[in-house]
């Protein structure tokens, strides 16, 4: 399995790469690190710290995120990434480390197939004739026109990382895709063939125990708790959240807004009570998480952009629904009037009041979608179910390459 990260990281990656990891050891599966060394991927996060050198570090860039414009603070990361040929450069030293690991893993065991996730970069050059698994929540090109932090940043930049995205995607034996907006990106943006790309769903990292699910109890005009995970407050408008509580309340709801994640000017609103960044490394963190979970009656995810959308899918295993934007992967999580209600990333915050307070008008209807989420949730969205479809793509991919490999009979030959 191809890391750009440290394959022990918890939290690298929002925790994606060692979450797979471990899923497919579960299936019996032995996992092999074949590390890149890749620097423009998301780096190892390391554990918090709260004196020293490391946490006056962090006080300084949580003071400075609280102070400073979004612009200012993605500057050093875009003068980095001009578009000087530096992500290919990147990209032709990741494949040879990889490759120079493929090789010395190879002279003392066998090795049957290759898995990467998110590793576009290293596998963009990447020689090899093992099968290759290529899994990802998203392509380059939704990545790069709906995330404001990359949408910013130079064409010349964006080019190279698409190409680094195309030279991936048509290496790859076979893709796999969180969403149905990527699946079409694959197959319209780069051409992949549509045999070759199938949508393969992340799994959730807070999750409930199965055995103690929480009970269903429909929210009312006098209760209605809603949860939000905001890493980025851009993103995923914390603000316009903040908006929609407001806008309940002054219509006689008495609604709040349950936060995770960093600090942030809009969590000074009296509806709203924060529980600061959570880390997926600490159990006590992930505990509280899943406490908030279980206290809310509705996931809140209104993004301008969105990947795929971990939030709701894991409030969705605790039977919670949800209510999201139309951006990007959401749509997958959340069926429309199944699961929960997806709306336009263009309606007021008075469509999503609207929304809300006729789902407190009809508390079956709560209780059919929550029913609904829970049982769609622990189908699809756990990383045991990613594993054994990867598992499945693997094997798939093995056969294909065998089959390719046997000599044809001579009757089958055209001779002459």
């Amino acid at each position: 399995m191809i890391f750009t990260v440290d394959p022990l990281d918890q939290g690298a990656i929002s925790g994606m790469p060692y979450a797979a990891a471990r899923a497919l050891e579960r299936r019996g599966l032995t996992v092999i690190p074949l590390e890149s060394g890749n620097g423009l991927s998301t780096g190892p996060s390391s554990a918090p710290t709260s004196g020293g050198i490391a946490g006056a570090k962090r006080k300084l860039k949580a003071l400075l995120k609280r102070r400073l414009p979004q612009r200012m603070l993605e500057w050093p990361s875009r003068w980095r990434s001009r578009g000087d040929g530096l992500v290919l450069r990147e990209a032709k030293l990741a494949a040879e480390r990889v490759q120079a690991r493929i090789a010395m893993v190879r002279r003392e065991r066998e090795l049957d197939a290759i898995v990467g996730m998110c590793v576009s970069v290293p596998l963009a050059f990447l020689e090899t004739d093992l099968p290759i698994v290529y899994a990802s929540d998203a392509t380059a090109r939704i990545v790069l026109t709906t995330y404001p932090r990359y949408a910013r940043r130079s064409q010349a930049y964006r080019d190279e990382c698409e190409e680094c995205e195309r030279r991936a995607l048509h290496r790859a034996s076979i893709v796999g895709l969180a969403s149905e907006v990527a699946v079409r990106s694959a197959i319209e943006d780069y051409g992949i063939e549509p045999q070759r790309v199938g949508l393969l769903p992340l799994g959730s990292h807070v999750v409930p125990d199965a055995e103690s699910l929480p009970q269903i109890v429909p929210p009312t005009r006098d209760d209605l708790k809603l949860l939000l995970v905001a890493s980025d407050p851009e993103r995923k408008r914390l603000g316009f959240s903040v908006d929609i509580v407001r806008e309940l309340r002054r219509r006689g709801v008495k609604a709040e807004l349950v936060h995770i994640g960093a600090p942030h000017r809009h969590l000074r609103a009296p509806c709203v009570r924060t529980l600061g960044a959570l880390r997926l490394s600490h159990a006590a963190d992930r505990l509280r998480h899943l406490a908030a979970i279980r206290e809310s009656h509705l996931s809140l995810l209104p993004s301008i952009g969105e990947a795929f959308g971990i939030a709701p899918a894991e409030s969705a295993l605790a039977g919670r629904p949800a209510i999201v934007s139309d951006a990007g992967g959401l749509p997958t999580v959340v069926r429309d009037g199944q699961t929960g209600i997806v709306l336009s990333v263009c309606e007021p915050v008075s469509a999503w009041a609207d929304a809300m307070e006729r789902l407190i008008d009809d508390p079956d209807r709560y209780r059919r979608m929550a029913i609904a989420a829970r049982e769609r949730a622990w189908r699809e969205f756990t990383w045991d179910a990613w594993a054994e479809t990867v598992e499945g793509m693997a094997r798939w991919a093995m056969a294909e390459r065998r089959a390719a490999a046997a000599p044809v009979p001579l009757s089958r030959r055209n001779v002459g």
